[in-house]
């Protein structure tokens, strides 16, 4: 089966200003290759500033890449104009993890909707407002919320407006940029419930990015592990936290808390080295070995590829690799 999405050494550089020279260059995408599938949902978790956010903009073409290439049905997005680029736009779509801030204030929830079935041209079945009130239900508001701003709704039900803002194109793929992290706990398994509702009902693809790996676990059929623009790790989400091969992958797991005391107490935690590198200067060879506790000489000269270790299951680490 053909991917809905392939991506192929897709490369990310910005650059770092002073005055009136470029200092270097913040490497936030570096070469990283994955593929997902229709109907499926592709995690995507590593810590703050491991480029997880920039990869999502880059699938749907918010920002352009420094190198590399997207496949969406097997058509390269860097090379679409015109007509074709505004299809795509429709096709595609993005949740913002801010539900304060990727409202516009100053309009109703009516034409934060609408304006974006006009700009993509989307042929809707009935009048506009109807179809606009029936989104407003499928992500669990109602009539009533039409003609409201956004500051009168809570977070939760903000970033349900942005939802059916994403649905009313009718989109393929969907990239989710942290959509809980903002909310309450309580509103937070809502939202999840609600993405995975919808997934099973219309046989949306994502891409869910996050830092929480419990969330991540619940929600995607495939996990990708990002450390410094880098993906280390990719597999199943039951392979990556039953079996887990990279050593960050390792550590992420291991810091996950446990509500009981007693077995909080009796886990064996794996703790990295030091402080993460700058992405402007990153180490030479595997970016982890300044911080990974099973180093070898091997791992600070040369960089390891993602390669299939078992089916299904890739790393990028000298561990299970020929050097």
């Amino acid at each position: 089966m053909d991917p809905l999405i392939k991506v192929v050494d897709l490369t990310k550089y910005f650059p770092v200003k002073a005055l009136f020279f470029t200092r270097g260059w913040v490497r936030a995408v570096d070469k990283v290759s994955f593929s997902i599938f229709k109907g499926e949902t592709f995690g995507l978790v590593g810590e703050s500033g491991c480029g997880k956010t920039t990869l999502g903009r880059l699938l749907v073409r918010l920002i352009e890449p420094t190198s590399g290439k997207v496949y969406f049905n097997n058509v390269n997005i860097y090379s679409l104009k015109g007509k074709a680029l505004r299809d795509f736009r429709r096709k595609v779509q993005i949740v913002f993890q801010d539900p304060y801030s990727s409202l516009d204030p100053r309009m109703l929830v009516f034409d934060i909707i609408a304006e974006a079935i006009e700009a993509t041209e989307t042929k809707i079945p009935t009048s506009l407002e109807d179809y606009i009130i029936s989104l407003l239900e499928q992500v669990g508001l109602s009539k009533e919320h039409l003609y409201r701003y956004p500051h009168e709704f809570s977070g939760g039900q903000r970033q349900r407006i942005a939802i059916a803002r994403a649905l009313a194109v009718n989109p393929e793929f969907i990239v989710l940029d942290e959509p809980t992290s903002a909310l309450d706990v309580s509103v937070q398994a809502q939202i999840l419930n609600l993405l995975k509702d919808l997934q099973k009902e219309y046989g949306f693809t994502y891409l869910f990015i996050s830092h929480d790996l419990a969330v991540v676990k619940y929600m995607s059929h495939r996990i990708g592990v990002m450390y410094l623009g880098k993906l280390v790790e990719l597999a199943s989400s039951n392979e990556i936290f039953e079996k887990p091969l990279h050593p960050y992958t390792q550590i992420l797991l291991s810091a996950i808390p446990i509500p009981d005391p007693k077995l909080a107490r009796s886990k064996h935690r794996i703790k990295p080295k030091g402080e993460p590198p700058s992405p402007i200067n990153p180490p030479p060879g595997c970016r982890f070995h300044p911080r990974c506790p099973f180093a070898m000489d091997v791992c600070r000269s040369r960089e390891p590829s993602l390669v299939e270790v078992e089916p299904g299951h890739y790393v990028a680490c000298w561990k299970y690799q020929k050097a």
